[in-house]
Formats: structure tokens, C-alpha cells, sequence
């Protein structure tokens, strides 16, 4: 899933939009590939700082939980250890990665997913972010 999706984010899209027409309708290929680029900036992080796809960073969970707590969305207090855990993550991240890279390096892309300018989609990925 997300690995496949890091290693070729135009052929996951193109794979998801062939299931799914009406969100490739609605979507179109360049929005679609951003989306899948924000949300693996967002999943994957800095692998060298994590315990690999899926795992959750206790302390920034703690803040949000504390925030939302401040701000009234929640009315009693939540302790991220309760409620989120990374004990799946080893295995969750146990398959084969060069495997994975080659099966989405192996993908022929349609005309239109091939013509995307990933490195340009990436330029952009923030344009719109609050600053």
C-alpha cells in the first residue's frame, strides 16, 4: 500500500482509479497524485526517525490530545498511551521492501499518469499550506 505508493505514486493513483471512476472523475490525475504525496508526507515522515510505516509519535499524539482537551472539542483528558500504540508496527513493516520497489518500478503507466511531473507536484506540495 503505502510503500507501493512512495516508491511509484502515479501507479498507486492510476490502481486506485481504476477501481474507483468516480473518484477519478472527480479527482483527475494531478490532484489525485498530490493527495497521495501530502498524505505519504504525512504517513511515511522520516524513516530514520520512526519505527517505520504506521508509527506514532506519543508525544505529538500527547499535544494534540492536550490541545484539543484546552479547546474544549474533548472533556476529559486522554493519554496517548491509552488509546494509540506502535506494538503492530514491526510487523506491519515486515514484508519485502526491494520486492515492493520493483513490482512498482515494473508498473507501465497510461499516457496520462506517465506525462505527471512528480518532481513539480513535489515543488508545489505546500503552496497552499498555512503559513
Amino acid at each position: 500500500g503505502l510503500e507501493f505508493g512512495y516508491q511509484n505514486p502515479r501507479a498507486a493513483v492510476e490502481a486506485v482509479f481504476e477501481q474507483f471512476p468516480t473518484l477519478a472523475k472527480n479527482l483527475g490525475r494531478e490532484l489525485g497524485t498530490t493527495s497521495i504525496l501530502q498524505q505519504i508526507n504525512v504517513f511515511r515522515g522520516d524513516m530514520d526517525k520512526r519505527g517505520g510505516w504506521g508509527s506514532h509519535d506519543m508525544a505529538s499524539w500527547q499535544g494534540f490530545f492536550d490541545e484539543i482537551l484546552k479547546i474544549g472539542q474533548i472533556s476529559a483528558p486522554v493519554k496517548a498511551e491509552d488509546v494509540c500504540t506502535n506494538d503492530l508496527i514491526p510487523a506491519a513493516n515486515d514484508f519485502d521492501k526491494a520486492k515492493v520497489k520493483a513490482d512498482a518500478d515494473g508498473v507501465k503507466l497510461s499516457e496520462g499518469f506517465a506525462a505527471l511531473d512528480v518532481d513539480k507536484i513535489k515543488a508545489h506540495l505546500f503552496d497552499s499550506a498555512v503559513k
